[in-house]
């Protein structure tokens, strides 16, 4: 059985030249590059080399030189397969010493045969005019340092990528224009980064930076600068955010490489404690504002007192009691402000949710009902009740329904729809309207102190604020749904 040698680099190509000659009774060997058929061709001692031109480290006729200049392996006839076309490799092959040239891929029928008959019938090519030996030499040991580089350098690549893979930093290497072509593990950790990001995108389709832009960066870079602690904010397909501190730099090979360094929970911690702050401060003033308010309340309710024994005429006592009814209204919402501001000394008492929107209902559905609203009741007749301050869930219902009253003050047939129900174990209330919905970008700061959507006439952004304190004292949860076609906002009580 004929030995063959084949030294090809493409595994597809070598496959289908292996299958031919399989076929035609041969045993095929193969050589990846030009070094490897030097390596192999002492052991195997083929009785013919296929050799691609095109080959990594040494090319075909270069190691076809070699062998041509060598004693023991000069008669070994070599057949030149390649998918050059040019002629000019069909030249440099034969005079390398290549005995035939073959251009890809090869006839199955006749290549197996035409290959026998170059074993059988080699003779020595006189025409060939191989290099010296002292220069096949050379090109040989240019090579193999060439070869031992590359290793080194994979060797390097892959220990480079193993350190930048254990690092907690987000590390991705961009172009001059950044598009991405290069991120560690650590990014492929993001949810966020894994799900959104597509080969080849743009950082910045990714990412945005707080204070400056893409072109803004970009000069900064050139001018030899490196830009350190950015802003850097990557938003999710659900619209949260991660929150990043981000440095920048022009690399020698002209790339730009970014670190990233999470500060998410630093920014949701700095988040809370601004809201604390806030809360903190608003609490001191409305302390501050009741007790101012509650002097002159003291001394109107004492001549409202006065003014009832006084009084005989019975239109008079009428319109006495009607301000003595006012009165009563700002002293309790003075006092539900109060409770704000502090925790309330007010008792518990077991509260039914229906009869709190009735009396709601009775002071305010002037106010709840402005713009021709629509107002729909779907209440649990028997609902249990839950423990609560009185004067506390007023002001929660009260909240919610004056909020929806803004919701659809600019809508044709506007509706609000108020739900209670008792539901494994929890009093629910619902207050729903058919309004434009909560801009999903604002949805989670609408809890925020002074936050608000409305103009300052309409809102100073507390309402939602107590309204959240409020059922969190109560052991409640506070939940919230909106869209384009309106906002529900849902209470749970636990049921006593």
């Amino acid at each position: 059985m004929y030995r063959i040698l084949y030294a090809e680099d493409n595994f597809e190509n070598y496959k289908l030249v292996e299958f031919v000659l399989n076929k035609n009774g041969f045993d095929v060997k193969s050589a990846v590059d030009g070094l490897d058929v030097i390596d192999k061709v002492e052991n195997y001692k083929p009785h013919l080399i296929i050799m691609d031109i095109d080959l990594p480290n040494l090319m075909g006729y270069e190691v076809t030189s070699w062998l041509k200049s060598k004693e023991a392996y000069k008669n070994i006839p070599v057949i030149a397969l390649t998918a050059d076309y040019s002629g000019n490799y069909e030249i440099i092959s034969k005079m390398s010493g290549c005995i035939a040239y073959y251009s890809k891929p090869v006839d199955p029928v006749s290549f197996g045969r035409e290959i026998k008959k170059f074993i059988e019938a080699h003779q020595e090519n006189p025409d060939t005019q191989p290099l010296s030996e002292q220069m096949s030499k050379s090109l040989e040991n240019k090579a193999r340092q060439v070869h031992d580089l590359n290793k080194q350098l994979k060797e390097y690549e892959n220990k480079f990528s193993g350190i930048l893979s254990k690092l907690s930093d987000v590390i991705i290497i961009t172009d001059r224009d950044f598009n991405i072509t290069y991120y560690n593990s650590s990014a492929i950790e993001k949810e966020v980064f894994r799900k959104r990001y597509i080969s080849g995108m743009n950082f910045f389709e990714l990412f945005s930076c707080v204070d400056m832009n893409a072109e803004e960066i970009k000069k900064r870079l050139e001018e030899n600068e490196k830009l350190a602690n950015i802003d850097i904010e990557l938003e999710s397909l659900r619209g949260t955010s991660s929150f990043f501190l981000g440095n920048f730099d022009l690399t020698d090979d002209n790339e730009i490489l970014i670190s990233l360094r999470e500060v998410s929970g630093d920014v949701q911690n700095f988040n809370t404690m601004d809201q604390v702050d806030k809360m903190a401060g608003l609490g001191v003033i409305t302390s501050g504002i009741i007790h101012e308010i509650n002097n002159p309340l003291t001394a109107i309710k004492t001549y409202l007192e006065v003014l009832k024994m006084k009084i005989s005429d019975e239109t008079l006592k009428d319109v006495v009691e009607k301000i003595d009814s006012g009165f009563q209204s700002i002293e309790k919402l003075s006092n539900s402000l109060l409770g704000f501001a502090k925790p309330s000394r007010e008792k518990t008492y077991p509260i039914n949710i229906n009869n709190i929107v009735k009396e709601v209902m009775s002071f305010s559905e002037y106010e709840i009902r402005r713009g021709n609203v629509n107002i729909n009741f779907d209440m649990q007749d028997d609902i249990p009740v839950f423990n609560g301050i009185k004067s506390q869930m007023e002001q929660v219902v009260l909240n919610l329904l004056i909020n929806a009253n803004h919701a659809v003050s600019e809508i044709e047939n506007p509706e609000i729809t108020i739900e209670t129900y008792e539901d494994d174990g929890y009093i629910v209330f619902e207050v729903a309207d058919n309004g434009q919905g909560i801009k999903e970008k604002v949805q989670n700061r609408i809890f925020e102190p002074f936050f608000t959507t409305k103009s300052k006439d309409k809102s100073t952004g507390l309402g939602l604020t107590m309204v959240k304190q409020i059922v969190e004292r109560h052991n409640g949860i506070l939940d919230f749904t909106s869209d384009d076609k309106g906002t529900n906002f849902i209470i749970k009580f636990p049921r006593e």
